[in-house]
């Protein structure tokens, strides 16, 4: 962990250990990407050091993220919003265009420490000053907002946006959409409306099958027919389009369920 410009000139090196009881009170966690070399105790199932390079590495699972408060601290927050799965650790620097771009409308909440906490050396003693300015947590996530809000570590302020999990990337889609698919067979493809449409076109690639526009009825060589989105919130949308293919053998697949929403790469309000 790094500092921040308006933290004790006192934190003088760029490695500090997160208070144990900050960590044990949110729960386990399955990874940590930027975690020191020597530590006194763990703080994640997994860890990535400075050997590793762990904004290289995949993520998986629920991770847990306090970064170099300096000008490297925004590539693990934008690495934490596109995620969507954890706790970061950073300064409650919260006018700052790193809080605008990674947290404002991406987290679902964040909690504000209840005082400034003294973070610890890397041998595990805690050092004898804190912090010297505000420190907050960000909850990128339903569940992890509900850590934060039963952890008694401070006052929560819910994102406006809870719900709005993260942004699915166009390889991660591609992935998802892979496996879905695995043992499905079909000889043509259709999907409803624009988010069907850019499914049905990547699942016609994968399976070799024509794709159909919507509404363009199905012939009955073409059958079964896959009926495919990107994501099912209530399930109106494909029951639907198998109202409206349901005179032959239908398979319905989608990629996401809702909620938490997910954003697309394709989506104009998507964050890149």
């Amino acid at each position: 962990m790094g500092l921040s410009g308006h933290q004790s000139a006192r934190m003088k090196n760029d490695e500090w250990l997160t208070p144990p009881e900050i960590v044990s009170a949110l729960g386990p966690f399955d990874l940590d990407p930027c975690s020191p070399i020597n530590r006194p105790w763990p703080t994640a199932a997994q860890h990535f050091t400075a050997r590793d390079d762990g904004l290289a590495q995949p993520w998986h699972g629920r991770v847990w993220c306090n970064p170099p408060f300096g000008r490297e601290a925004v590539k693990w927050l934008r690495r934490m919003r596109d995620h969507g799965n954890g706790v970061a650790l950073i300064p409650a620097r919260t006018e700052t265009a790193m809080f605008y771009e990674t947290v404002w409308g991406h987290a679902a909440g964040v909690l504000f420490l209840r005082s400034r906490p003294h973070f610890h050396y890397v041998d595990g003693r805690r050092a004898p000053f804190n912090s010297g300015a505000p420190i907050c947590l960000v909850a990128y996530g339903a569940k992890n907002l509900d850590a934060l809000m039963g952890s008694g570590l401070g006052f929560t302020v819910v994102g406006s946006n809870v719900g709005v999990r993260r942004v699915v990337a166009e390889a991660e889609f591609a992935g998802v959409l892979r496996l879905k698919l695995l043992g499905v067979n079909a000889r043509a493809v259709v999907g409803p409306g624009r988010s069907g449409a850019v499914a049905s076109v990547y699942a016609s690639h994968i399976l070799g099958i024509p794709f159909l526009p919507y509404g363009v009825p199905c012939p009955a060589h073409l059958r079964p027919l896959l009926i495919v989105d990107t994501a099912r919130k209530s399930g109106a949308t494909l029951r639907k389009a198998e109202r409206e293919y349901g005179d032959g053998e239908c398979v319905t697949v989608w990629c996401f369920d809702e909620p938490p929403r997910v954003r697309f790469w394709y989506e104009r309000d998507a964050s890149a």
